[in-house]
């Protein structure tokens, strides 16, 4: 049964009477984790809060027609927890959007279940996201440490890698085992690449997805 209303984190919420501090709800697929972190930071740096936590949950497998050979194998299903808190450091560059005219290329209905037009999804990462980035990068004058990108397939990793002239080391690929994990895809890469190894190093996060959509951040971790 599909639960509109309430909100997921009513449920997520359940046994807690009350809580005295702002919930969101996102519904912005793989873009969500990215975006949701440059709210968490809008209120870090307008000292609001000093404390937040980030929960990704996705299950699009029940959404996929397992006889869709160029779906199903694709995307694996996943949540993620992060806790976030504010120790001065602040997004450095920031921009995200949201291209509806796409709209249609990454959709679901109750018949075929989730469907996606891979080369045009390409294109718009190729087109909208990579211009996005390549403006960041203008006003960045230090080198970037780490490209930590929206898994979405090898194909995707291996078009940052030549864009930007990377390494597996630099934009790492770890979703063989997982598949695509929607919005806890950077959270997985942060967790495997493991916080003591990428503290205080310059990186690039770039989230997109439905809609569709894209987030990038440049930030100190």
């Amino acid at each position: 049964v599909r639960q509109i209303i309430p909100p997921p984190s009513s449920f997520i919420f359940s046994e807690f009477k009350k809580i005295n501090t702002p919930i969101i709800d996102l519904n912005r697929g793989c873009s969500g984790f990215v975006e949701a972190l440059t709210i968490v930071d809008t209120y870090f740096f307008s000292k609001k809060i000093d404390t937040a936590c980030i929960i990704c949950a996705d299950n699009y497998s029940k959404y996929i027609n397992s006889k869709n050979r160029s779906m199903s194998p694709i995307f694996g299903d996943a949540a993620s927890i992060t806790f976030l808190h504010d120790d001065g450091k602040y997004i450095l560059h920031e921009d995200s959007a949201s291209l509806p005219v796409y709209k249609d290329d990454l959709s679901y209905n109750d018949e075929d279940g989730i469907s996606m037009n891979g080369a045009n999804i390409v294109h718009f990462i190729k087109s909208s996201v990579f211009e996005s980035i390549d403006k960041m990068l203008d006003r960045e004058s230090k080198e970037i440490d780490y490209f930590f990108v929206h898994q979405g397939s090898k194909f995707v990793i291996d078009a940052f890698i030549d864009k930007y002239n990377l390494s597996l080391d630099t934009c790492p690929f770890v979703i063989r085992e997982t598949g695509n994990l929607n919005s806890s895809s950077i959270p997985l890469i942060l967790n495997e690449i493991g916080l003591d190894k990428i503290s205080g190093k310059r990186c690039l996060l770039s989230a997109f997805g439905v809609g569709l959509s894209y987030s990038n951040v440049l930030l100190d971790l």
